[in-house]
């Protein structure tokens, strides 16, 4: 393991999205690039012209990035610190196993992350077993913004959560990830008890479209701290609106506006007019990428020193069944009802950490844990 002055040696697999210096979604590359305590030193990609274009696009940043057609050859061969998985999501289980395998420090892995839950549950295992950081890419964790709404919330802004209402949802599992990932976070990432859903009939696609077989639909899921969530198609653009005993909060424009209705002690009536939530402005480009990988690297540095861990329950990721459901056999619009399948990560915070917030702070970073028991040495299950 690298020193604390040394570089991380990064590797990625799969990096179609990353052949433009441009910060944005998808472009890790563009992430770990403003980090300066990474260095990409080798790429997987099956396409031969994609790994030539990544090495060209990243040559000045980080000089001769050695190229491979080979997943499990590039791990032997190079021996990074951190991979950063960017494949189909039918190889993230198979992938992320040989990672720990090969012994690497920490993973970034982009969503979705597999297929079946039987592959979620292989991948979260070797996670667990190798005590191995892992950050998930559902990127919206690590927006300023919905980090100052969650620090609000956790205030007591709106009092005791009691509902959380996502609007927007597009398809149900390449972009509805997001949705159950912000709506979980918002309401305090409580592990769920019961889910019930509709699948919207796919027939308004046609058959060449992927959405055919990533329809739309709508789904309800009670928390086991007794908030209820519901995540419907309807309402346009993403949006929250977060109920509370003492309030309401909506968030709208990927949190650029928040607006919350306070109640009237006597009268138990919402104020008339809203406050306008004061939140914070990016100015960096795409400033999730770099931080996802710092938090990473923090959590590296903190398994290496072998440290007591201060413990804070946080939602970091779950399996594709990123669904409150289990999409049905037959698409015919009938409801059905099915346990959900989680697993519930906890993350560590770093040594001291007692600013760190049970929500999840600067979410994402872990070592995965099952029914809330850590796998990290020295902590308390």
């Amino acid at each position: 393991m690298p020193s604390d002055t040394e570089k991380l040696r990064v590797a990625f697999a799969g990096c179609h999205r990353q052949l433009t210096p441009e910060p944005r979604g998808h472009n890790w590359a563009a992430g770990f690039c403003r980090v300066p305590e990474t260095h990409a030193v080798a790429v997987y990609d099956r396409k031969a012209d994609i790994r030539g274009k990544f090495r060209a696009c990243w040559q000045e940043t980080w000089g001769d990035i050695a190229p491979y057609d080979d997943y499990q050859r590039m791990l032997d061969e190079v021996q990074p610190d951190i991979v950063c998985i960017a494949t189909h999501q039918s190889a993230h289980a198979d992938e992320i196993a040989a990672a720990v395998r090969s012994g690497v420090r920490g993973i970034v892995c982009d969503k979705q992350l597999t297929t079946t839950l039987e592959e979620a549950d292989r991948a979260l295992g070797a996670l667990r077993e190798g005590e191995v950081p892992f950050a998930f890419g559902t990127e919206l964790r690590w927006s300023e913004q919905y980090q100052r709404i969650f620090s609000l919330l956790r205030e007591g802004a709106i009092g005791e959560i009691t509902a959380v209402l996502a609007c927007g949802v597009s398809e149900l599992i390449n972009h509805g990830c997001h949705w159950y990932d912000m709506a979980l976070g918002l309401a305090g990432d409580a592990e769920p008890v019961w889910a019930s859903g509709l699948v919207d009939d796919p027939s308004e696609w046609r058959d060449d479209q992927w959405q055919k077989g990533d329809p739309h639909g709508r789904g309800w899921v009670g928390l086991e701290n007794g908030v209820n969530l519901a995540i419907v198609r309807e309402g346009g653009q993403r949006s929250f609106t977060v109920l509370g005993t003492k309030g309401q909060l909506v968030i709208v424009n990927e949190a650029a506006q928040a607006y919350l209705w306070e109640v009237d002690g006597e009268t138990r009536m919402l104020a008339i007019q809203p406050r306008t939530v004061d939140l914070p402005v990016s100015t960096e480009p795409w400033q999730r990428g770099p931080a996802i990988v710092r938090d990473l690297i923090k959590a590296i540095r903190t398994v290496h020193a072998g440290e007591r861990f201060a413990m804070s329950r946080r939602r970091a990721e779950r399996p594709r069944s990123d669904l409150p459901f289990t999409l049905p056999t037959t698409w015919e619009g009938r409801e059905f009802r099915s346990r959900w399948r989680i697993e519930l990560y906890e993350s560590m915070a770093v040594p001291g950490a007692s600013k760190m917030n049970s929500w999840g702070g600067s979410a994402g970073w872990s070592i995965p844990s099952r029914c809330g028991r850590s796998v990290c040495p020295g902590v308390p299950g």
